[in-house]
């Protein structure tokens, strides 16, 4: 299967990670998902979990419709945690976005995804926190962008790289660990 398409109703049926997980271990070659519910129940977990087991099992997923996601409030340095990846998605849209952590949100779709673009389609939350996820997001794509179409600055200066407490590090060291070039 390439392209599923379901139109849920909101009172019988609760969407979770374990369900989306099941889709991608299922059918890995999906293109297309559509999950629509017009009013997302209110005990569906989908969250990181579910995008993780997409962009690691459906590796031509390119358009993604989920009702609801959940980004909890998360230290950054949690975000190595997930992989880092080079998905193809172009077109993300969620219904209603949950986010506590609009900044780690919008660091774990980018680390996801670097090539999508987000659409929320419910109204907007009274703090913008659906406008502040979008344009973080932007943001990194946008910095990306310029760093991957930019020449490397150390590559052309021949120096041995930044010193790191009192000590010159190799410029191989340096890009490699920390993606500066």
């Amino acid at each position: 299967m390439t392209s599923l398409e379901l139109n849920l109703s909101s009172d019988t049926f609760i969407i979770r990670n374990v369900e989306v997980q099941a889709m991608a271990k299922a059918w890995p070659r999906l293109s297309t998902l559509s999950i629509t519910q017009p009013q997302p129940h209110p005990h569906s977990d989908l969250g990181p979990a579910s995008l993780v087991s997409l962009a690691t099992r459906c590796p031509r997923l390119t358009y993604l419709r989920l009702p609801v996601i959940h980004f909890p409030q998360s230290n950054l340095s949690h975000l190595t945690d997930y992989p880092l990846l080079e998905h193809p998605l172009l077109y993300i849209c969620f219904s209603k976005v949950q986010a506590s952590g609009q900044s780690f949100g919008a660091l774990f779709l980018d680390r996801l995804f670097p090539y999508v673009s987000l659409n929320i389609t419910g109204p907007a939350d009274a703090e913008n926190k659906q406008d502040e996820l979008r344009m973080v997001l932007e943001a990194c794509q946008t910095a990306r962008r310029q760093r991957e179409t930019s020449p490397c600055r150390c590559a052309r200066t021949g120096s041995e790289g930044p010193t790191v407490a009192g000590q010159s590090t190799q410029i191989g060291e340096v890009s490699a660990s920390h993606g500066l070039c």
